[in-house]
């Protein structure tokens, strides 16, 4: 079996040359290995860093890559996911709760109406000994709380509400009085949903319809307990800095933009699981400098390197042991405001798909870009190898601009995250192909909280970069969550585009409640093939994630959920000269 540095290092040599970059040699390899354990060691703090911010720390709010990663570190949730070494395979396992439980299908009495309906009856059961930990909490409560059934029933609700604007608004529709919930205008609706009973030990969740993804859904940030009074005394915005710890760390320190820094939680229920003493998150920090921090071992492990960096650290034998590389399952590409023109015009839409060439796209990656056709990527259940795509086509997207009234082009703001050499790079090819075809692009530059609260708000970004990174394996995760009509709002809006198509809704709700595995993915491949030809997004790639670990990590490969999982990675240490 190769090993997947060496791996790396025949793709990056056999990639085509071009972008006029050169590679720098690490001729002398990592400076510094691990003491040399054979088995894992407490103790030590782990350093990493991103390249920009965080949008926020509410739970039922944070819905991005960045935003997550805190709130991995610090909430579990009901049940969650194993530990994998294996990539893109995970399962679920019990977290909070002992058990995960399978539908008991049952007859009842509608609460309001009386109507006799059929539901579908899970019943979670809490572990004893399960707490928050809290080292400045709201007056009159303790440092350390228990966990109980009504905060998951709460944060369930809380995603409801109108009030907060959660993106997982519709995530827990199928739940028994979560309709009018969603519906409620202001004081005239149910606060509480009839489906979510808290009783003793126990979390009873009621479905009004069947839902193969809850157990999924229940393991996302959006379903992790919280506490009614906490929300009352911070507000939502006062959420947005301040954590309550259910899981392995706490935050010990916030300093927006700059770093956020975690500590072991000593109340933990699976302490003994946990080996670091602590993380700290760098924020902000451009990826040259983010390399140049992980070369000086300020750093404990790399991503998203330059391809400069990429290329360098490739060509060093010494360094493949430490490589690690995996297909992530993931979609880039722009998306277009539906509710703006010109992008009201299919044609329009076409137009741009036709225009830009994912193949050249992929070589600015260097081996770390695969060309799309659709959203839903390899290695994702659903995924259709004959799906009908864009090819290159400058005649074609001439033509349907001509057809769509726009003979000469326009000029159009393109918005893209940045200070990014690979976004530029990308941001500069796209512009390049639209002006062979005129449409004349002025880059803007946003930082990425701010682009990604504008993107997912209506009519404030008519064209830029969107991505999406899986929640939980299955399409609906893509199809559903980002072109159902009902994933459409004026602000945190999943659906960026506001994309709506009746047809693709029938055939998405009814793969949501079809238990035959072959022929919901039947129904997910005509919605995915439907909503390519309306191209409410150009979908340019798949991305392939490439780290460098320092030789003291140990344990530590991406997640295919998590992504950056390091809560039972540990540190060789002390380090010694190699």
């Amino acid at each position: 079996m190769v090993r997947r540095g060496a791996a790396l290092l025949g793709l990056l040599l056999l990639l085509p040359a071009g972008g006029g970059c050169k590679s720098k040699s690490l001729s002398s390899g990592p400076t510094h290995v691990g003491a040399g354990a054979t088995t894992p060691t407490r103790g030590g703090t782990l350093h990493f860093s991103i390249n920009d911010g965080i949008k926020s720390l509410d739970p039922q709010v944070a819905y991005d890559e960045y935003s997550i990663y805190p709130l991995h570190y610090t909430m579990d949730t009901l049940i969650g996911y194993e530990k994998t070494m294996s990539p893109n395979a995970v399962g679920l396992i019990p977290q909070l709760a002992t058990n995960i439980p399978v539908a008991e299908e049952h007859t009842m009495g509608h609460p309001v109406s009386g109507a006799e309906i059929k539901v579908w009856v899970y019943v979670f059961h809490l572990r004893d000994g399960i707490t928050f930990y809290d080292p400045t909490p709201p007056p009159g409560l303790g440092k350390v709380r228990p966990i109980e059934p009504r905060h998951f029933k709460y944060a369930i609700e809380r995603c409801l509400d109108p009030d907060t604007s959660s993106p997982a608004q519709s995530f827990f529709e199928a739940i028994g009085g979560a309709p009018e919930m969603i519906a409620r205008d202001g004081d005239n609706g149910p606060r509480e949903a009839w489906g979510l009973v808290a009783q003793g030990r126990d979390l009873t969740i009621i479905l009004t319809k069947p839902d193969p993804t809850l157990m999924y859904k229940l393991a996302m940030k959006f379903a992790s307990p919280i506490e009614p009074e906490v929300v009352k005394h911070y507000g939502a915005d006062g959420l947005n800095a301040h954590e309550v710890s259910s899981g392995p760390f706490y935050v010990t320190s916030y300093d927006r933009d700059i770093r956020i820094q975690f500590k072991k939680n000593p109340e933990y229920w699976d302490k003994n699981s946990i080996y670091l003493d602590g993380i700290d998150m760098q924020l902000m920090v451009e990826r040259q400098v983010g390399f140049m921090k992980f070369r000086a071992r300020e750093t404990d492990v790399v991503d998203r390197m330059t391809v400069q960096d990429l290329l360098a650290i490739g060509e060093e034998p010494a360094w493949q042991p430490y490589l690690l590389r995996d297909k992530s399952i993931d979609i880039y590409g722009e998306r277009f405001d539906m509710t703006m023109k010109p992008f009201d015009d299919k044609r329009v839409r076409q137009a741009f798909n036709y225009a830009i060439n994912r193949d050249h796209l992929a070589q600015l990656g260097y081996g770390t870009m695969l060309p799309a056709k659709g959203p839903l990527p390899p290695g994702m259940p659903g995924y259709n190898p004959e799906l009908r795509g864009y090819p290159y086509d400058p005649a074609k997207a001439k033509a349907l601009l001509v057809e769509a009234g726009y003979p000469d082009g326009f000029e159009l703001d393109y918005f893209i995250t940045g200070p990014d050499e690979k976004v530029e790079k990308i941001a500069l090819s796209v512009q390049a192909d639209m002006a062979r075809v005129g449409v004349r692009l002025k880059i803007k530059r946003l930082t990425f909280p701010v682009h990604l609260s504008a993107r997912m708000s209506a009519g404030k970004i008519p064209f830029g970069l969107d991505s999406w990174v899986q929640d939980f394996p299955d399409p609906s995760n893509f199809l559903e969550f980002l072109f159902h009509s009902k994933y459409r709002a004026p602000t945190n809006s999943v659906n960026s585009s506001q994309y709506s198509n009746p047809e693709v809704d029938k055939l998405l709700d009814a793969a949501a409640i079809e238990l035959d595995p072959a022929r919901r993915m039947e129904l997910y491949h005509q919605a995915e093939q439907l909503i390519v030809d309306d191209a409410p997004w150009v979908f340019e790639y798949h991305s392939v994630r490439v780290e460098a670990r320092q030789p003291w990590l140990m344990d530590y490969r991406m997640h295919p959920v998590w992504i950056r999982d390091f809560r039972h990675v540990w540190l060789d240490l002390p380090t010694r000269p190699r």
